[in-house]
């Protein structure tokens, strides 16, 4: 989210600037000691990632669909990025299971949330 990273917004190009150099193009920005990395990248809209093992390098290509040509195209994609999409769809497919068979208990005690959410959790893995 922009709004955590205030000292690195100013350091990274704006939005604008990322839409006008075209689809695919990236930049990074690191700590001095190297210990995190944020990435900026714009496929249609600018995506901000932070990671404290990968960044740009290296980069691949993936096919990507355009709206205005009506065609897939090649766009250069960070190894950031790629570690997100393989990583990410078990994540969603939890929360999607998690969400048809919630339990229905409204409670304002935090503690009481954790417990049928982990319950949740451990009969959606089941």
């Amino acid at each position: 989210m922009k709004n955590r990273l205030a000292e690195v917004k100013h350091k990274l190009p704006s939005d604008k600037a990322k839409k006008n150099a075209g689809r695919g193009t990236s930049s990074e920005v690191s700590t001095e000691d190297g210990k995190l990395c944020v990435v900026k990248w714009y496929d249609n809209k600018p995506v901000l990632l932070m990671s404290v093992v990968h960044g740009t390098q290296p980069e691949d290509t993936c096919q990507r669909w355009d709206k205005k040509m009506k065609q897939y195209v090649t766009v250069l994609r960070p190894s950031i990025v790629r570690e997100y999409n393989n990583k990410m769809g078990g994540v969603d497919l939890m929360d999607r299971m998690i969400s048809y068979y919630r339990m229905s208990t409204r409670t304002k005690k935090w503690i009481m949330r954790m417990v049928m959410h982990f319950t949740d959790l451990a009969l959606a893995n089941s």
